[in-house]
């Protein structure tokens, strides 16, 4: 946001200066002084504000690169996968980041994250692990509570292993909830987070098994996205494919068969 105001102060500064450029070139007689920019032609204006608009759109780009993706992401859900594929439905995703957000604040509380088994990749298993050994080690502890999920926004979908889709496609959310979330150390101060009721933002990544969504990693959002954009295209969706058999666990197999149109592969509220 800093680079952008200072884009838009220097373009404004030039801006200003241009009409006295136009004047000095119009007046007969004229000496420009050495200190004038040499930019008093209509094709070198042009130029310039040619130059100007570029820089803006490129810095736009950048800082808002996260209300772009949403955009896309949101169009391909909705127009082109969701009419198939139920579960990519925005309004079902935001159904099961409902049902497993307070598995996932329970879990943080009491370092099991077991009430989601079936609904978690190997990876985020490992990972919880990791953190909660390194918690304990360190004696830290989650503290808070959430009160209700305020909104998603999906930022990118794209195919994170060999497929065929919908298997290993990741979707990139930023989740916003209301609550209190808060690290302690061993002498009770906060370190991270804060002790108030407030909104909590968290990146989650989903990562689809064929048949339907698994958390497969969550962090903290306090920082916009740099790496949307970057990842391969979604195939068309004449090639996507599901398999025949789920992968995953069996009870997740049967959760599969009652998933209906939301996909939630049988999740339950707590």
């Amino acid at each position: 946001m800093r680079l952008l105001v200072k884009l838009q102060l220097a373009l404004l500064t030039l801006a200003a200066s241009a009409p006295a450029w136009a004047q000095d070139a119009g007046v007969a007689g004229h000496v420009p002084s050495p200190y004038t920019p040499a930019v008093t032609s209509g094709g070198g204006r042009i130029l310039f504000w040619i130059g100007g608009f570029a820089v803006m759109i490129l810095a736009g780009w950048f800082i808002f690169r996260e209300q772009v993706g949403e955009r896309q992401t949101i169009r391909l859900l909705v127009d082109k996968i969701g009419p198939f594929f139920r579960e990519f439905d925005p309004v079902n995703v935001h159904r099961w980041v409902e049902r497993a957000a307070p598995h996932v604040w329970q879990g943080w509380h009491t370092r099991d994250m077991s009430s989601l088994d079936g609904y978690t990749t190997e990876g985020f298993k490992a990972e919880m692990k990791a953190q909660f050994t390194e918690e304990w080690r360190t004696h830290r502890q989650h503290k808070g509570d959430l009160e209700k999920i305020l909104k998603i926004h999906p930022l990118s979908l794209h195919l994170a292993g060999p497929g065929p889709a919908p298997a290993d496609m990741e979707l990139v959310l930023r989740v916003e909830e209301k609550g209190d979330h808060w690290v302690e150390d061993a002498e009770g101060k906060v370190i991270e987070g804060k002790a108030n009721v407030g909104q909590v933002m968290h990146f989650w990544t989903l990562r689809h098994n064929g048949h339907r969504w698994a958390l497969h990693h969550i962090e903290r959002a306090d920082r916009e996205r740099r790496d949307l954009g970057k990842q391969p295209p979604v195939p068309p969706i004449m090639e996507w494919r599901r398999p025949e058999v789920d992968p995953a666990a069996e009870h997740a197999s049967r959760a599969d068969k009652d998933d209906g149109e939301d996909g939630d592969g049988g999740l339950k509220l707590i």
